[in-house]
């Protein structure tokens, strides 16, 4: 028959690598609580109308969409920037980089307008803009984005005489 021990504490060590960046856990929100892990990472709470893109060292390594996650602080320079899908366009110095990360699909919408076109812009039916010539990034998750072409090009239609 087993031994038992009232009061007694169990101590758990798991060893992580802090060269991975994300910290993954189960226990993710009651780590957080403790000091010395809130000090060894930078926590990134999202809400459902937050998103995020976490630059490693000047580079792109994550997009984030809602909920916690959790970030080493070293051995890397972290920059996070959190971004309102309120406003839902996505201007952003990097946009090809930021359009080139393997996660960019799943979080952003391209709508390229050709030189010859404009586009009219409808979320969840309701018309909200025209689009110019060029490249436009909206984040997903702020309805459904539809974008309609329309050709600029000068039309001609020949019309043939009439008869009496």
């Amino acid at each position: 028959m087993p031994e038992r021990i009232l009061g007694a504490k169990r101590t758990a060590v798991q060893v992580v690598n802090t060269l991975e960046t994300l910290f993954q856990h189960p226990l993710l929100d009651l780590l957080v609580g403790e000091p010395a892990m809130a000090e060894a990472l930078l926590v990134v709470d999202l809400t459902s109308t937050q998103r995020a893109l976490v630059w490693k060292d000047g580079r792109l390594a994550h997009i984030f969409g809602p909920g916690r996650f959790a970030l080493w602080k070293t051995p890397f320079q972290l920059a996070v920037e959190v971004f309102d899908v309120e406003r839902p366009r996505l201007e952003h110095p990097a946009l090809e980089t930021v359009l080139g990360h393997p996660a960019a699909g799943n979080w952003l919408d391209v709508i390229d307008v050709e030189a010859h076109q404009e586009a009219l812009l409808f979320r969840d039916g309701r018309f909200i803009e025209r689009l110019a010539q060029g490249r436009h990034v909206f984040w997903k998750g702020t309805g459904r984005t539809v974008a309609r072409p329309v050709d600029l090009r000068e039309q001609t239609v020949e019309i043939p005489a009439r008869r009496s």
